[in-house]
């Protein structure tokens, strides 16, 4: 418990603002986090997009933080990616993000690699991963999964994912299993 003239740290008030349901609500924390004297970090300004769900208000969001002096990392950035409605929208975030010096994590690649359905386009991500640098995981396998629609060829990317020394998880198995209801 903090006692009297104790200053509430970012961290705190970034928890206080993870509670918040609406951007209104963490809007008003941070306004109340700026008269304390405490100054917005990246996390505060990643919690504050997170209560916007259109890539225009997250992308405003994003200026704001770069008014103040401050970058927007990976996380700002796949924020705004998963909230675009398509690969191509996703693609032009994933270029800024480029352009931007931001290289594309994990997180990154998986969010454009679940803009399809289609497993051509996302084998085709895949490869882009791959030159990139990045590892698929479980979840980059599961997408992939996910595309196929026989049960046969969601065994066999199951088998890919586990050659490549990838634990399946619950919903690897989900899917696999699903696919022989179908």
């Amino acid at each position: 418990m903090k006692t009297a003239g104790e200053r509430v740290t970012a961290k705190e008030w970034n928890s206080l603002m993870r509670s918040c349901v609406s951007a209104e609500e963490k809007r008003l924390v941070m306004k109340k986090m700026a008269a304390a004297g405490t100054p917005a970090n990246e996390y505060t300004y990643a919690t504050l997009m997170n209560g916007y769900s259109r890539p225009d208000d997250i992308r405003a969001v994003m200026e704001e933080m770069i008014a103040s002096n401050l970058k927007p990392d990976s996380a700002c950035w796949n924020i705004l990616m998963k909230a675009c409605p398509s690969l191509k929208t996703r693609r032009k975030v994933a270029n800024d993000m480029s352009a931007a010096g931001i290289k594309l994590d994990i997180i990154s690649w998986n969010i454009l690699m679940d803009s399809s359905t289609n497993p051509g386009v996302i084998r085709n991500i895949m490869r882009e991963m791959r030159a990139a640098g990045v590892s698929p995981d479980v979840k980059s396998f599961t997408v992939l999964m996910m595309a196929q629609k026989r049960a046969i060829d969601r065994r066999g990317v199951m088998s890919e994912m586990t050659s490549h020394g990838i634990q399946s998880n619950e919903t690897t198995w989900t899917s696999l299993m699903t696919s022989y209801a179908e």
